[in-house]
């Protein structure tokens, strides 16, 4: 813990800091939801990490931190209450009542459950909340608009990496769903064997009785997935069809290699089952090679029929994530301790940006003015002029933007322009590679200097 602790905390210093108060938050019954909040909240906090117990308080002189598991907030004040929270999730000493109102039968939080945390935790301006979730997050416009004129911000961290994808894919969710995700371009096949012993594959994608259908098969051919996701439902929750009582049994088969590597390696997977509003969680990897010899048996069901309710067709509009009638939240997504890693620096993702809108500011402040900010340095100088400085801010904004910037630049990306630009002004005026950490510009763009320096000396 201790080093984990760490490695997320170097993440969020110096520029992770801000003047924000920020709340993390946990709504669903996930046990690994709650540990990612606990986990985020404490990187953002100040105490030292070590294991005694400690009087320190959390709030910092930047910053005030609050978790939120379910409904109730917990105390973060120090690294002995950090483990104290963080050991009652893992060991299942939360109290059931701590979830909030409004769930739905497969414990997620829907849309009402999330505007009641807004409403009593958002209620002053300049707050962060930061939303781990088991999808993607949606809310009504309205609420957004206010958010906006508050400058309040949300985050939504999709912790569901599988669900992510079936979204992407607009995969269908039956009486019984299986899903199949790996992390390569190489074609893993989904094979269900159904009651009957019918098999529905690639091959055959609906059984005889139209109960039974593969709606999602990936790396088959044409663009190639580095996220893959095949997806097998049986039984309809529209029509509220069951699905057929029996047994089902899965299999994962490697049909063929896309990449390179040795034709004998064994292939990860994950394998997801939902029924009864209940998923069942499985991890596996093929047997080696490719084709019938690779096939890994990962679970065989003996389905009873439908124990709860079907959904009421009211519900779809309760639901806090994948409503097509609001307004989606970006999000992050994964399990993985990249994936936290990417949760908590969206903070400093939030401060570039508010940086970015300072500086453009000053440009509009500047109209007019006789004396105006030179866009280029003067001859012989390096010096970072606001038109330099808002290059440097933007370069280090998220992927997101750059994918919208990069096609001004003629799908160049904007810190290599930058970096292009610097190397052309420093051939011309013989200035040295070590002017310019002296001259404010960022270490990280030196290494791009001194690669376009190098190709056009060679030419």
């Amino acid at each position: 813990m201790r080093a984990t602790l760490s490695h997320l905390r170097r993440l969020t210093k110096p520029e992770g800091r801000t003047e924000r108060n920020i709340i993390v938050a946990s709504m669903d019954r996930n046990v690994e939801q709650h540990s990612m909040a606990i986990l985020a909240a404490a990187a953002f906090c100040t105490w030292e990490i070590d294991d005694s117990p400690s009087d320190d308080d959390c709030q910092g002189d930047s910053a005030s931190i609050k978790l939120l598991l379910g409904s109730t907030e917990h105390s973060m004040a120090s690294f002995w209450d950090f483990l104290h929270v963080l050991d009652r999730v893992l060991f299942g000493k939360l109290d059931a009542d701590n979830a909030p109102s409004f769930m739905t039968s497969e414990g997620n939080a829907t849309t009402k459950a999330i505007i009641n945390l807004l409403d009593r935790h958002l209620a002053e301006d300049q707050l962060t909340l930061l939303l781990v979730g088991s999808q993607d997050l949606a809310l009504p416009r309205d609420v957004l608009e206010d958010l906006s004129k508050r400058n309040c911000r949300i985050h939504c961290h999709d912790s569901d990496d599988m669900c992510a994808r079936l979204l992407r894919e607009e995969a269908k969710k039956g009486d019984i769903t299986i899903s199949l995700a790996w992390d390569t371009e190489d074609d893993l096949d989904l094979h269900v064997f159904v009651p009957g012993g019918e098999e529905i594959f690639y091959g055959r994608c609906c059984s005889r009785s139209g109960l039974c259908h593969l709606d999602v098969d990936m790396n088959a051919g044409g663009p190639l997935s580095k996220e893959p996701v095949e997806n097998v439902f049986c039984g309809d929750l529209v029509e509220k069809k069951q699905a057929p009582l029996g047994r089902y049994k899965v299999v994962v088969e490697n049909f063929g290699f896309h990449t390179k590597g040795p034709r004998s390696r064994k292939i990860p997977f994950r394998v997801t089952v939902e029924m009864n509003g209940k998923k069942h969680k499985y991890e596996g990897e093929t047997k080696g090679g490719s084709g019938k010899k690779s096939s890994a048996v990962v679970c065989v069901i003996d389905y009873k029929g439908r124990s709860i309710p079907f959904p009421d067709d009211g519900d779809t509009p309760l639901t806090a994530f994948g409503t097509s009638n609001l307004l989606n939240i970006t999000s992050s997504s994964g399990q993985t301790l990249e994936a936290l890693c990417q949760f908590v620096e969206v903070i400093r993702h939030h401060q570039k940006l508010e940086e970015v809108k300072e500086w453009l500011a000053q440009d509009d402040e500047a109209e007019g003015r006789e004396v105006v900010t030179a866009l280029t340095a003067e001859t012989g100088q390096l010096d970072v002029t606001s038109y330099d400085r808002l290059q440097i801010l933007l370069a280090k904004l998220p992927a997101r933007f750059h994918l919208v910037v990069d096609e001004a630049f003629g799908s160049a990306k904007l810190w290599d322009h930058c970096a292009r630009s610097l190397a052309r002004q420093m051939l011309r005026d013989r200035i040295p590679l070590s002017k310019l950490s002296e001259m404010g510009w960022p270490e990280e763009i030196v290494p791009a200097v001194r690669e376009h320096l190098y190709h056009a000396l060679s030419a």
